[in-house]
């Protein structure tokens, strides 16, 4: 393991026991280094302490617990190291400007302090400028899965691979929607309750100026992490499919897929993929619970040109089962659904199809995990 994938695995530690002893030995063997010494490469690097890290992200933590949950905010404070609850309110306001009573008001303007990650030439991602704090409206998962059933999740990949005219165009897409929702609760048209209006005036603006793109882009690197936070270590392997479609992939610009066997590559995005080939026959109204509309929607894609991934992710590879959050089992009706980090993978094998719809089945080997991008 090299020098800064060694750094990154003391932050993954830390970030994994935020509501835990972070313990001194640990850090040393992980970093090949004395405590001491990695202390110092860390504050040469980031301008700030380790502990200093460590309180920030823990108060970004307790702060989205307090307005997320119904925990006592006492038991917070223990979950996040603080032995009383004096201490505890005094630091959260000194870092939020607010007491931990009054961040339970849901619109109250908190800070975040990101995760960070550290880049091959030792510089950071995840914050900007050193020890800078950014404001931010608490976004709970729900709400990141509440939004990424809506089809936030192309923004999201646009963010990820650098494709800022694709990530401007779905944010455009992403407002028509927002105010259209808005437009029809004012009408009498729809049922909103005060959670939802919300968060859709919050993602919604008048024009995309200056203003607006920095508001899409903080909320989209918050829906990230959020969903790459929530990513769990596998229990055992799987074998998860992604469907590729070719006029997906011609209406952004990219390029189709040509791969042989043993590349490595590099996939920058979060990977939505089902346990089942997906969509590649049709479905009837009752397999969506129903649902007619929905049907025809599903129904929309097959008979398309597509390729096929097989992806073969290893007993503690990190993946989202989305079945698994409340939000998207009660609102979506497809099942099996799992989301994949940004990641490194081999090709195994390349092989045609039964179908003649499909151009190409193409087997992934799951390596490793790539460094969150937030």
């Amino acid at each position: 393991m090299n020098f800064v994938k060694r750094m990154n695995s003391v932050l993954y530690y830390i970030e994994d026991n935020l509501d835990d002893e972070i313990k001194d030995d640990k850090i040393a063997i992980l970093s090949a280094n004395p405590k001491g010494m990695f202390q110092r490469i860390f504050t040469m690097v980031t301008d700030m302490t380790l502990s200093e890290y460590v309180r920030k992200r823990r108060l970004t933590q307790a702060a989205v617990d307090i307005q997320n949950t119904d925990a006592k905010i006492i038991d917070i404070a223990v979950k996040y190291g603080y032995n009383s609850a004096d201490a505890f309110s005094a630091a959260f306001k000194s870092f939020h400007g607010v007491t931990p009573s009054d961040a339970r008001v849901h619109d109250v303007e908190l800070k975040s302090f990101y995760r960070i990650a550290f880049n091959p030439n030792l510089t950071i991602t995840g914050i900007t400028g050193g020890n800078n704090n950014m404001q931010y409206r608490t976004i709970s998962l729900d709400e990141t899965i509440y939004f990424y059933l809506r089809s936030d999740d192309m923004l999201h990949n646009a963010l990820l691979d650098g494709k800022m005219n694709n990530l401007w165009r779905n944010a455009e897409r992403a407002n028509a929607n927002s105010k259209g929702m808005l437009k029809e609760f004012e009408n009498g048209e729809r049922t909103l309750d005060e959670k939802e209006i919300v968060r859709y005036k919050n993602r919604s603006y008048e024009t995309l100026d200056d203003e607006a793109k920095e508001n899409i882009i903080k909320i989209a690197k918050i829906d990230i992490s959020n969903l790459l936070n929530a990513m769990k270590p596998l229990e055992e392997e799987m074998l998860l499919y992604r469907t590729v479609w070719i006029n997906h992939l011609q209406y952004d610009g990219l390029p189709l897929p040509h791969y042989d066997v043993n590349d490595i590559m590099e996939f920058k995005i979060l990977s939505p993929t089902h346990i089942a080939p997906y969509r590649e026959t049709k479905v009837t109204p009752e397999m969506m619970g129903g649902n007619a509309m929905y049907a025809d929607w599903v129904n929309a894609d097959v008979g398309r040109d597509f390729y096929r991934y097989e992806i073969t992710v290893p007993k503690g590879g990190f993946a989202l089962k989305l079945d698994e959050h409340e939000e998207y089992s009660q609102r979506w009706w497809e099942k099996g659904a799992v989301l994949l980090p940004p990641m490194k993978c081999r090709v195994k094998n390349l092989r045609d199809s039964d179908n003649e719809k499909c151009k190409g089945i193409i087997e992934f080997e799951y390596l490793e995990r790539l460094a969150d991008p937030v």
